[in-house]
Parts: structure tokens; C-alpha cells; sequence
């Protein structure tokens, strides 16, 4: 049978990472397959979710209240996805955009090989630091924690933000970069001579 599926890249790219002995994308999926068919025959037949109606009822209330939470985390990184974009440049929030508004990769990138608090610069942090794109450690730890900033002796290095609220940063700043691109003057702006009609000189 032949079948043509849908892979988001991001997943495809793990997936290729952590099993790289497959040669082709069908010998992977079939292992895949394989896989999740032994892991559902692996479960015991008494393990089955109890139906009742006031387990249902329980599982609701349980759902609504998390669903509540993840809501105010997602909104509480939206508005600081929001604050964060308000320190940015225009050239900084478009990199971030190259990346897919991937904060976590970013933070990365900005760090790689202790750029910020060791002696010697990554050469890679020297060309976004040349092209105004670094992100300063004290402006990122403070929305990233220790994704930002993982030097034991900084306090940002002893939290970090829920997954929910990174997303929300995310949109937020995936959302003003959309709103920057699209935002549109009503009328094109007076330029002095341009237009004008002169009367030619008797």
C-alpha cells in the first residue's frame, strides 16, 4: 500500500535525529508503526478507563480547571511576548522571525559556548552582535530564565517559564511582527516637489 502523509518539518527533523540508522523516510514510519502497534498490545486487558458517570463528570471539572490555567499562563505570556517586543529592535524581532519565533533556538544561539559571562566570544555571537541582533542576557533572562541564561551563579538560572506561556510569547511576537508588515499608510506621505506642476517662466 502506498499512502502519502503529512509530517510537520520540526517533527521530521527530531524524528531523523534520534534514529538516524533508517535510510528512508518509509523504513522509519514502518519502525514507527511497528511500535506504537507493540506498545497498545504491551497494555495489560484490565487496564481500561473507568466510564461511569461520575468519573466523567470528574474528568470535566479536572478538564475544565486545566484548560482555565493553561489559558491564563498562554495570556500571561502573551502580554509579556508583548512587553518583550517593546525592547526589540526591528532587526532583532525580524531574526527572531528567520527562526520561526523559536525563543528557546534563539536563546541558544545568543549563548552558544558561554558568549555572555566566559572571556572569549562565539564567533557567531560576534556576527549577531555586529549585525545589532544580540539579544542582551539581562533582556532575555528576564522572559527566558535559565533557557537565557544557565551560568549556576546567575539567579536566572533556577527557573524557568511554563512551555504555555512561552507559546504565548511566541504568538505575541509572531502577531507584531504580522502587524508590522501589513500595517499600511492610508495615503502615500507628501514628498516637497514631488507632484507639483510648475508654471514655466515667461
Amino acid at each position: 500500500m502506498k499512502l502519502s502523509v503529512s509530517i510537520p518539518d520540526d517533527l521530521w527533523d527530531e524524528a531523523r535525529e534520534r534514529f538516524p540508522g533508517f535510510e528512508s523516510p518509509s523504513a522509519l514510519v514502518q519502525e514507527a508503526l511497528r511500535t506504537a502497534i507493540a506498545d497498545s498490545r504491551s497494555r495489560p486487558a484490565y487496564a481500561q478507563p473507568a466510564t461511569d458517570t461520575a468519573t466523567a463528570a470528574a474528568i470535566e471539572e479536572v478538564r475544565k480547571r486545566l484548560s482555565d490555567d493553561a489559558r491564563d499562563n498562554y495570556q500571561t505570556g502573551y502580554r509579556q511576548g508583548v512587553e518583550f517586543a517593546s525592547r526589540l529592535s526591528w532587526e532583532q524581532l525580524s531574526w527572531l522571525e528567520s527562526l520561526a519565533f523559536d525563543l528557546r533556538r534563539a536563546a541558544e544561539d545568543l549563548r552558544e559556548g558561554g558568549s555572555y559571562w566566559d572571556s572569549e566570544l562565539t564567533p557567531k555571537f560576534l556576527g549577531l552582535r555586529e549585525a545589532g541582533l544580540a539579544i542582551g542576557i539581562d533582556v532575555l533572562a528576564r522572559y527566558l530564565g535559565k533557557y537565557a541564561d544557565d551560568d549556576p551563579a546567575s539567579d536566572a538560572s533556577t527557573w524557568a517559564p511554563d512551555d504555555v506561556v512561552i507559546e504565548g510569547m511566541e504568538q505575541a511576537l509572531q502577531d507584531m511582527w504580522v502587524a508590522v508588515r501589513e500595517t499600511r499608510p492610508s495615503s502615500p506621505p507628501e514628498v516637497p516637489g514631488v507632484g507639483e506642476v510648475r508654471e514655466a517662466d515667461d
